[in-house]
């Protein structure tokens, strides 16, 4: 790893933990140890900057999902996408969140997209094995999924959950799973969660 991918890898840090916006060029530039020349130099602005971080935690996010998605057993492929979603709202600050929808649209919308489509992914992997109701449509349970992971980031409405992500995704996804889970899927799942892998 050279420099340069090691002041994004480091840069990245800072985003997730104060937010965007909220992160200077010379609050990067102390962290790191260098000069604003250099930055500059290496990424012409911190907008340069910002999509460098952007591209590697999106790496970061697929190449996740893709070893999820590689777990034979699909029930604990499906937990192990909630928990990693769940534990990234939980340690990443909501302004780095808040931040990408208002000044990144367009990124925003790339990481959303590509998780909607593991998602759909997920749940015809669980109608072949009977785990989910067949007549669901993929596409709309997938975006309803995005939508309430939405609300979890929504601060304005859950404002004392802030602390608590996981509980709150525990009162907002955890319902709406068991919903679609046909009764064998329902057990797959109970055998997960007695083992105290998900909540």
């Amino acid at each position: 790893m050279d420099k340069k991918d090691i002041y994004i890898e480091k840069s990245l840090r800072q985003f997730l933990k104060y937010g965007i916006k909220s992160v200077t060029i010379g609050d990067i530039a102390q962290h790191l140890n260098i000069s604003t020349k250099t930055i500059y130099k290496l990424f012409g602005d911190k907008t340069g900057l910002v999509h460098a971080c952007l591209a590697l935690d999106q790496k970061i996010i697929a190449d996740t999902y893709e070893k999820i998605l590689k777990n034979e057993a699909l029930m604990m492929a499906l937990i192990a996408f909630y928990n990693e979603l769940v534990n990234r709202i939980s340690r990443v600050n909501p302004n780095y969140f808040n931040d990408l929808k208002n000044y990144f649209p367009e990124e925003w919308e790339k990481i959303t997209q590509h998780s909607i489509e593991q998602i759909k992914i997920l749940l015809e992997k669980g109608k072949s094995h009977g785990f989910f109701y067949q007549n669901l449509d993929k596409e709309v349970v997938a975006q309803t999924l995005s939508l309430l992971v939405g609300a979890m980031l929504d601060d304005h409405t859950f404002t004392q959950y802030i602390p608590n992500r996981r509980q709150l995704s525990a009162n907002i996804i955890y319902p709406y799973l068991r919903g679609i889970c046909t009764r064998k899927g329902w057990e797959e799942v109970r055998q997960y969660l007695s083992k105290a892998i998900m909540l």
